[in-house]
């Protein structure tokens, strides 16, 4: 139902994990397991201001491996934009495999 898409902003590798819902207990188990225990902790993590981010489990999350949170600015995707780019392409992608339902 959601994706989480993580990208390094280096070398513009990204990882896209699908998740049943977009609370900050999905979003900081995704990025513990996928991301922090598989590739070490970031340095800063980038996101955005919403309520899956901007809470005191994912301080907590960043806080504990050391690395620093920082928000993008509010309606100013550019912040974020390599990975607004990717999630315009993503999304473009996958609705060619939906049907008109929208239920596949």
């Amino acid at each position: 139902r959601y994706v989480l898409v993580i990208t390094d902003r280096l070398s513009g590798y990204v990882i896209a994990k699908a998740s049943p819902t977009n609370t900050a207990q999905d979003t900081a188990r995704i990025l513990m397991e996928e991301i922090i225990l598989v590739h070490g902790p970031p340095d800063v993590i980038i996101t955005d201001q919403g309520t899956h981010f901007n809470n005191e489990l994912i301080t907590a999350v960043s806080n504990l491996v050391g690395c620093k949170h920082v928000f993008s600015t509010p309606y100013h995707p550019q912040t974020n934009g390599q990975t607004e780019r990717w999630n315009a392409t993503f999304v473009a992608q996958i609705a060619k495999f939906c049907n008109d339902e929208h239920d596949n």
